[in-house]
């Protein structure tokens, strides 16, 4: 099973970078990196919005969400693998912290940038469904994801409506200051979704 290999450059937030991945009999997998919709994006206080991707408690409670635009999936399209990536600049009192990350608004559907700050800040809440519970964003450094199960159910639910957003929180919320920073803005460590489908 050979790959057909296409060049792949860095592209501008909210558009994609191609790579045919393997012909499988009749079937082609396409491998499609998404760079992250960064436009309004926030972290999520309690008490309102706070520029950059913070996720956990400082002087208030922060969340953040990260934004994909899907518009660029085909119609019909199957998603069988997604990985999210994320690149952690900052840690601060985390060693003992585990790090969520799930559907925006319980499907990821809902649009982040609608409604208000603590409407925003309730809906990063993963009270729903959780798809990573772990301690990756203890360290410094960039790290992957991987789903399966529902949150490829989910995501699959995202390209019909041409969007998809996860939500990141600490399950401990209690205590104040420790936290993790997530690169959400420098190309090329941006958050990216790299999607295969066929």
């Amino acid at each position: 099973m050979g790959a057909l290999e296409v060049a792949q450059a860095i592209v501008p937030p909210g558009q994609i970078a191609v790579t045919v991945v393997a012909r499988l009999g009749a079937e082609v997998e396409i491998e499609k990196t998404i760079v992250a919709d960064l436009s309004n994006d926030v972290s999520l206080g309690a008490r309102g919005g706070w520029t950059g991707h913070s996720i956990g408690p400082q002087d208030d409670v922060l969340r953040t969400y990260v934004r994909f635009a899907l518009a660029g999936i085909p119609p019909g399209a199957r998603i069988v693998r997604a990985v999210l990536t994320l690149h952690c600049v900052y840690t601060q009192g985390v060693q003992s912290d585990l790090f969520l990350i799930g559907p925006y608004g319980g499907d990821g559907l809902t649009d982040p940038a609608a409604g208000t700050s603590a409407q925003a800040f309730e809906r990063a809440g993963l009270a729903a469904r959780i798809y990573v519970a772990d301690t990756t964003l203890r360290t410094v450094g960039m790290k992957r994801f991987e789903f399966a199960g529902s949150a490829l159910a989910d995501i699959q639910r995202g390209v019909s409506s041409g969007r998809f957003a996860f939500a990141l929180r600490v399950e401990n919320e209690a205590t104040l200051n420790h936290f993790a920073a997530v690169d959400g803005y420098t190309l090329p460590t941006a958050p990216t979704l790299i999607l295969t489908y066929r």
